[in-house]
């Protein structure tokens, strides 16, 4: 599961420059800065909370 979807929570780039252009667009849209943070927060609580993690453990043990 990948912690950036592009264009979704954030930005995908294989090049400095595409980075650049990146920063220059959350400099200039703000409101595009607030939605990827809300989607990455989201994100976050969706797939990484507590339960979920002992969930694993549980998963992990079980398996010895």
């Amino acid at each position: 599961n990948d912690l950036v979807e592009n264009g979704i929570n954030g930005f995908l780039y294989n090049y400095p420059a595409q980075a650049t252009d990146f920063i220059n667009q959350y400099s200039s849209n703000p409101e595009l800065l607030h939605a990827h943070g809300q989607a990455s927060f989201n994100m976050l609580q969706k797939n990484f909370n507590v339960e979920q993690m002992a969930q694993g453990y549980r998963e992990v043990y079980n398996s010895m």
